[in-house]
């Protein structure tokens, strides 16, 4: 198996809104396709949080496709995982508290984090 991730400005990840996106592509490769958030540490954290998210997802037969899909339709919250009907909610919550974890053992606010977050998702970088 091939894995693959690329670090990329967010306007060129395939689903718009989202800091990480992962699919197969038609040869078996992994592809993680990261938002650039201008700090390495940012970078693998999300890239973890991917990585996490798709090994319970695969596991549990949940699709790349569904998961897109859900990711793509109106949502009131700014975390569709995070909604009660996503279908991969509870992959996405275990890899938050992944995450939570590598952050805390870092001495990294989450405040700070979720700063950085924000601001890539408005189009910058730290």
């Amino acid at each position: 198996m091939k894995i693959v991730i690329d670090i990329k400005p967010i306007s060129e990840i395939r689903t718009i809104g989202c800091l990480d996106d992962y699919h197969y592509l038609s040869d078996g490769t992994l592809l993680f396709e990261i938002a650039d958030t201008g700090s390495e540490v940012f970078n693998k954290l999300l890239v973890i949080h991917g990585m996490v998210e798709e090994i319970l997802t695969h596991d549990q037969g949940i699709s790349g496709e569904a998961i897109t899909a859900f990711d793509k339709e109106p949502s009131e919250s700014e975390e569709p995982g995070e909604e009660i009907n996503a279908p991969y909610r509870d992959a996405h919550l275990i890899a938050d508290a992944v995450e939570r974890i590598l952050l805390a053992n870092l001495r990294i606010p989450i405040k700070v984090y979720n700063a950085s977050i924000v601001k890539t998702l408005d189009g910058g970088t730290v």
